[in-house]
Formats: C-alpha cells, structure tokens, sequence
C-alpha cells in the first residue's frame, strides 16, 4: 500500500507538467490564420523526385503539433527547404504531407480521448554544387 501512495504523487506530477504542455501545443491560429491557397498536399515521389532522394538522401521540416482545423494556415507550414540547405548547395521539396503528431500522453493512453494533433512534413533533398 506505501508503494501505491509513493507512487501517486508521481504521476499525478507528471501529469500536471505534462498537460499544460500539451494543451499550449494546440493552441492553433486564431486570428493570425492565413488560409492556404494553391499549397495541396504531395506525398508522391515521381521517378526523377525518388533518383534524388537515392542518390543524395533527404531531411524533413516538420511544423508545430496543431489541431485538424489549423493545419489549413499558412503560419503552420514548415519552413522551406532552403532554410537548411549548405553554402552553395540547392535545396528541393520532395515531398509535402500532414502526418500525426502521436506524443507520449497519447501513446501510453493516460487521457482516454487525447488526440496530440497533426503537423506538415516537407521532405527536402540537398543537391550540392556543382552536382
């Protein structure tokens, strides 16, 4: 029974740090919501896409975890490729897809019904120069 009580403390710190954290993660938008326009998910690699990634490899931008309805602004989209690209290397966006945040309060279910959101992921290749 003194294991329990030892035991009780702790999560329920844990889960009080935890929740502020993942509440302010899905804060979305709100009035600084530009809506997207002509930005369309693409998680298809084409032949001359997929020869790039094999022959360079690749790195993701993600963005910030945000609820279903905020994933449609501007302001949630990863930064673009050339953000991260080498001194004159070029940098390409292979890839853009909205995937599933799944952080450790939803994986371990300790809130029943917990969604952590979703967020953009932009598959960039790094060309270097002269290639």
């Amino acid at each position: 029974m003194s294991i329990l009580r030892a035991f009780l403390p702790t999560a329920s710190t844990f889960l009080s740090a935890m929740l502020p954290v993942a509440v302010t993660t899905m804060d979305g938008c709100g009035e600084d919501c530009t809506p997207l326009v002509g930005v369309t998910e693409d998680t298809t690699l084409d032949s001359d896409e997929q020869d790039l990634v094999d022959q360079y490899g690749y790195f993701n931008l993600v963005g910030d975890c945000v609820g279903e309805q905020d994933l449609e602004c501007e302001e949630r989209l990863p930064d673009e490729c050339d953000i991260a690209c080498g001194s004159g290397a070029t940098c390409v966006q292979v890839e853009l897809e909205k995937i599933e945040c799944n952080d450790i309060v939803e994986w371990s279910e300790l809130l029943p019904g917990y969604d952590a959101g979703s967020k953009w992921k932009r598959k960039c290749v790094e060309i270097p120069a002269g290639a």
